[in-house]
């Protein structure tokens, strides 16, 4: 059992030393909108989305796992941080 008061030394313990991996599913989810992308929105004077984007997709998707004090990135996870980052690509879209 875990005492209220050891909670606040619990969890930068759980940050440090405590590390999120991607499983396949998730992984496919987040190279599918990355390829969705780069071959769509391909023109001569922009690229919407750079491997960058891609590595940081990675390290949200493996941020939220850690939130959720989970060791395996699920495809949730990953469909979330595609969420955000359609939103963050397409602003004045709107999904109801």
């Amino acid at each position: 059992m875990i005492l209220f008061h050891s909670i606040p030394y619990f969890f930068p313990y759980f940050i440090l030393f405590y590390f999120s991996s991607l499983t396949p599913a998730a992984a496919n989810v987040l190279q599918s909108f990355y390829l969705d992308l780069r071959q769509k929105y391909r023109s001569v004077d922009s690229t919407p989305i750079t491997t960058r984007q891609l590595e940081s997709m990675v390290r949200l998707a493996e941020a939220r796992a850690r939130l959720e004090l989970r060791e395996k990135v699920t495809e949730s996870d990953a469909k979330d941080v595609v969420q955000i980052m359609f939103f963050f690509f397409f602003p004045d879209f709107i999904c109801y």
